[in-house]
């Protein structure tokens, strides 16, 4: 697969929130992102096929399975955070802007 793997509907959205949320249990993400089930479970089934996030069982109690961004995966959302800043005019505090025209 390739980055044909953000284009999928709530894709983009949920790399986004797992970046900002850490690792979190499916059932939350499902609310946040306002995804239906099976559009959460074929985006996790096409996030872990690239290697984009992990998933875990939690070892007690209440047992959730949950997702979090690998560093692939961290990296990828950490970039496509940088496009919603600059697609929403928010300045971006990484980069200096350099004035070309002297």
């Amino acid at each position: 697969m390739s980055v044909e793997v953000l284009e999928h509907a709530r894709t983009v959205r949920f790399l986004i929130f797992l970046h900002k949320e850490g690792s979190v249990p499916i059932s939350h993400i499902r609310w946040q992102i306002k995804g239906g089930q099976k559009t959460i479970y074929g985006i996790i089934k096409r996030l872990k096929a690239t290697s984009l996030i992990h998933e875990e069982t939690q070892a007690e109690f209440p047992w959730r399975r949950v997702i979090a961004l690998t560093e692939k995966g961290a990296e990828v959302a950490t970039k496509l955070e940088e496009i919603q800043e600059i697609i929403e005019g928010k300045p971006n505090n990484n980069q200096t802007r350099t004035n070309f025209l002297g």
